[in-house]
This record gives C-alpha cells, sequence and structure tokens, in this order.
C-alpha cells in the first residue's frame, strides 16, 4: 500500500531571508519534521548551557517563535501521529543526569490543538507509527544517560512491530 504525496504549502522568510525561530537551545534526538500539510515544525530540544533537559516544541506558519508545549525537561519528540504529536519522556525520580541508573521510558500522543495528552500505557521509547495509523515501531527497555552526548539512550531491550489497535491510551 503507497500512500500519494500531499502538496506542502509555500513557507516563506518573511524577512527575505532565514529566520531563527529559536536562541539558546540546541536540537537534541531527532530531526526537526514537518507535519503532514507542512504548517507546523516539531522537534525537541534544550538549552545550549545544558542548565535542563529537553522539551519539545512547535513553530507554525505565521508565528515570529516556536514555542515549548512540554515543561518537565525529559520529553523528546518522537514523531507525528496524524495532526498529534508522538512524545517520549524519560520517568521522572527514577534517576537522573548524574547518576548511572538506567530507568524506563513512557510515551504519549500530545493533541497540539487542544494541549490535551493521553499516554500509552505500554512502557517505550520514541515509537514511530506508519502513516496509515496502522502500525508502531518502539524501543521498550531501560534508557540510560550517556554523558558523553547529554541524552538519554536505549540501554537493554528490544524494539517492538505491533499494530496501534494494540495499544491503550490513557488520558491524562
Amino acid at each position: 500500500h503507497t500512500v500519494a504525496p500531499t502538496a506542502s504549502p509555500t513557507v516563506k522568510p518573511t524577512t527575505g531571508g532565514p529566520i531563527a525561530i529559536l536562541t539558546g537551545y540546541e536540537i537534541v534526538g531527532r530531526d526537526p519534521e514537518f507535519s503532514s500539510d507542512g504548517r507546523t515544525v516539531a522537534f525537541s530540544a534544550r538549552p545550549s548551557d545544558h542548565s535542563a533537559g529537553p522539551d519539545v516544541f512547535v513553530w507554525q506558519v505565521g508565528d515570529v517563535q516556536a514555542r515549548a508545549l512540554t515543561s518537565s525537561h525529559s520529553d523528546q519528540f518522537a514523531g507525528w501521529f496524524g495532526a498529534k504529536l508522538l512524545v517520549s519522556e524519560i520517568a521522572s525520580g527514577k534517576g537522573t543526569a548524574a547518576s548511572s541508573e538506567a530507568v524506563s521510558a513512557t510515551s504519549y500522543v500530545f493533541d497540539v490543538a487542544s494541549g490535551s495528552k493521553s499516554r500509552i500505557s505500554r512502557p517505550m521509547l520514541m515509537p514511530s507509527v506508519d502513516p496509515t495509523g496502522t502500525y508502531v515501531v518502539y524501543w521498550a527497555g531501560r534508557v540510560q544517560f550517556d554523558t558523553a552526548l547529554g541524552v538519554w539512550q536505549p540501554d537493554g531491550g528490544d524494539l517492538y512491530f505491533d499494530r496501534w489497535s494494540n495499544l491503550t491510551l490513557v488520558a491524562t
């Protein structure tokens, strides 16, 4: 089954050149990604001075600056699921960047329009859903802080392929 490409709107910087949509931060995890309609970019970033962990940001056509959707300093953008975001979060209070303790990650679906989120009941890191919304691939296991890179990384577990319909979402 193939998905036909959709047209993308033309996005033109208003100043005639590139515009800074976020300053004082660095991208963490996967590359920024446009939504399927081409109007919103999502990404995770942390302060350049590493004073806090990552949060998820979005920038929409017409915005002057990107805005933070999360504030726990432990969230990473995993991808788009239709018009919603998939976000992975390191379980708070179960480990810190200063410890070598391996912890688990949870993921949730974030509705950009309403600000609501639904936790995926199964522990997972960085889920990716196919364009039809039928299948999901995700990592399940422990994560550990990589002091050399300054980010959380998988640390023992497995990569899974499953049907999205087999997952349960819990409103938070």
